[in-house]
């Protein structure tokens, strides 16, 4: 595992103008144009297992419904091919179309290798571990955007942490649900720069924003096209909520603000999904709105649900951390429990900004309960290491802004 020191060292060449990670191929801007197959909006999630599967997608354009593209994978250092099938479905209109390939009985902790067609370049996945022995690195984050001159730093120095995955809560591309171009520009730039060694693609985490939706908030499934056609496998209810297990190690909890579903309809299957994963080493919970924004109002109507219908649920399951986004800027709270500070609380970090330009925060004497809290943009990387988890926030320039831990 890195030190905080190491880490930093990563991080120091974007500072200098000098990062080195970045591929010779791509772009001053991090963006390529979209080819007839669409390869440059190519990137991994996952729908189920993280552990023994891996799906894999990538947006076209075409006039009429694309046939079957020949898609090969293997584990890394074999020979042989083994050849996958893809299917196609709409992405916001006739034009437009997702390409998917979902693999299954992989083995976890494994490498593999795959190619699209007759495609010269060769990617590399890697599969969850099934057990926690060795360190486990994330990154965390929301609101992003698909400005290079912000994102393309920020993309960096997350993918220079060698993260197993990253993970975005609400507010993608910012193209509320309409605007297909601002969509692709998105997945092209975590195309181009969400790469660690041997070009291995860094699988995204998402969760639902206002940013996904048209009109933002208290809609319908049918109103976030584009998030829905490509992550509708991890929510399966009337909303944006889901749950994605690493093992028995780690649990990621993902919650829908009041964009397809209200606050209060996702409360006890929260308290159940919780409690289903007590002897997990690791639960973490995401959402966009914050119950403890820096920037917004404290009594903002969907921040006041949030604190009436999950805090309390997250405060007896005894969560330790929960990300929020939504107020471009970052934070950290104190330990809450009921609002005020306790030894036994939860800590609230967020606040977006993997892009998007940062806001003021509140005045102190205004929000009692944040500990750090600044005007900037930032990344979190988290490091599981047995029980104790790493938690560290650094800006575009690679200057840290929090670093504090958990057991």
């Amino acid at each position: 595992m890195k030190t905080r020191r190491e880490f930093l060292t990563v991080l120091t060449p974007i500072a200098l103008g000098s990062w080195s990670f970045a591929s010779e191929s791509k772009s001053s801007e991090g963006i390529e144009p979209l080819s007839a197959l669409g390869l440059e909006t190519l990137f991994l999630t996952w729908a189920q297992d993280p552990l023994r599967t891996m799906r894999i997608q990538w947006i076209c354009r075409s006039l009429q419904k694309p046939m079957s593209i020949d898609f090969y994978y293997q584990k890394k250092n074999e020979m042989s091919w083994l050849k996958a099938q893809t299917v196609s479905h709409p992405f916001g209109s006739i034009e437009y179309w997702v390409n998917r390939v979902d693999l299954s009985n992989l083995n976890p902790g494994t490498e593999y290798r795959f190619k699209v067609a007759n495609q010269p370049e060769i990617y590399q996945f890697k599969t969850a571990p099934e057990q926690l022995t060795e360190s486990l690195s994330f990154v965390e984050g929301g609101d992003v955007g698909t400005d290079p001159l912000t994102v393309v730093p920020l993309h960096q120095m997350a993918a220079a942490c060698e993260p197993l995955f990253g993970m975005v809560v609400g507010d993608l591309s910012y193209s509320n649900g309409t605007d297909v171009q601002t969509e692709l520009r998105y997945f092209k730039l975590w195309n181009a720069q969400m790469r660690g060694s041997g070009n291995r693609l860094i699988p995204m985490i998402v969760g639902i924003g206002n940013h996904e939706v048209k009109g933002g908030f208290q809609k319908t499934r049918a109103e976030a096209p584009f998030f829905y056609a490509l992550f509708e496998g991890l929510f399966k209810g009337s909303g944006a909520y889901g749950v994605l297990d690493f093992g028995s190690y780690l649990s990621m909890v993902l919650l829908d603000s009041r964009h397809t579903c209200e606050v209060e309809h996702q409360t006890e299957w929260l308290r159940a999904t919780l409690a289903k994963r007590e002897g997990f080493t690791h639960r973490f919970v995401a959402y966009h709105v914050p119950a403890y924004p820096s920037v917004r109002k404290f009594d903002d109507p969907i921040s006041v649900a949030i604190r009436k219908h999950w805090v309390p649920v997250l405060e007896s399951a005894k969560i330790k951390v929960v990300f929020e986004h939504h107020d471009h800027a970052f934070k950290r709270t104190k330990k809450l429990l009921g609002g005020e500070e306790s030894a036994v609380g939860v800590t609230y970090v967020g606040d977006g900004a993997w892009g998007r330009p940062p806001r003021e925060t509140r005045a102190p004497e205004e929000r009692d309960g944040l500990l750090k809290r600044a005007s900037s943009l930032n990344v979190w990387k988290v490091t599981l290491n047995g029980s104790r988890a790493d938690f560290m926030a650094a800006n575009e320039k690679g200057e840290e802004l929090d670093h504090f831990v958990i057991y």
